[in-house]
């Protein structure tokens, strides 16, 4: 009981939080947004610096939910433990749709949310993503150290490193290009992922990803 009340008060706190990352994110100045979209064109990849304005009641939600559900282990990262499409999460999928998609200058169709815990010396291999995953957002919701890298081969051919702080994403084109983590020698660190296709693309089908009988991120 003294978790689940916890939880109640937290998640309280994080639907305040919501509105204010929203209502922060309707400010994104104008130059900002072209320059994120021509970034998605030219390179597929984009780094959002602060696109969740506050995060510690997320890390606070995610530190009481590992205590009642570990979550699934990961079949992309050895040791890592997962959460799909988890209520919470599938609401920051949904309130910040109109900021992605002003972002990446798409219509959006949202798939799904995955909540992903590292550990050190675990290591994501270089992969694509599944159709689902045209447009994926990474979100650091809390580094224990250092930010561990992750590296994306955008569309000009080069291995670009994204270092984040709580709070920062980075918007990548995950059907298409190849992305990583080395070994983790960074610390434990907490991840969402954001999950969209575009409206008027070949992955339309994909939304809400009812094509994914498994019910699983992979």
């Amino acid at each position: 009981m003294p978790i689940k009340g916890h939880i109640d008060i937290t998640l309280f706190t994080i639907y305040r939080t919501l509105n204010t990352n929203e209502n922060c994110l309707n400010k994104t100045k104008t130059v900002m947004i072209n320059n994120s979209a021509d970034e998605m064109d030219i390179r597929g990849c984009t780094f959002i610096k602060g696109l969740l304005t506050e995060t510690s009641s997320f890390y606070n939600f995610v530190d009481n939910l590992v205590k009642f559900n570990p979550g699934k282990a990961d079949l992309q990262v050895k040791g890592a433990r997962g959460y799909y499409k988890n209520p919470l999460f599938e609401r920051l999928l949904i309130n910040l749709q109109p900021s992605i998609e002003r972002l990446t200058g798409y219509r959006l169709f949202k798939t799904y949310s995955y909540l992903r815990i590292y550990h050190t010396r675990e290591e994501l291999f270089a992969h694509i993503d599944r159709l689902a995953c045209e447009i994926t957002v990474s979100i650091c919701i809390d580094n224990e150290n250092r930010p561990w890298p992750l590296w994306v081969r955008g569309r000009d051919g080069v291995d670009h490193s994204f270092e984040m702080t709580a709070g920062d994403a980075v918007i990548f084109r995950g059907t298409e290009l190849q992305h990583w983590r080395k070994e983790n020698t960074f610390g434990n660190c907490t991840y969402v992922f954001l999950h969209y296709v575009n409206q008027f693309g070949p992955y339309a089908d994909q939304k809400d990803d009812m094509q994914n009988k498994k019910c699983s991120h992979y």
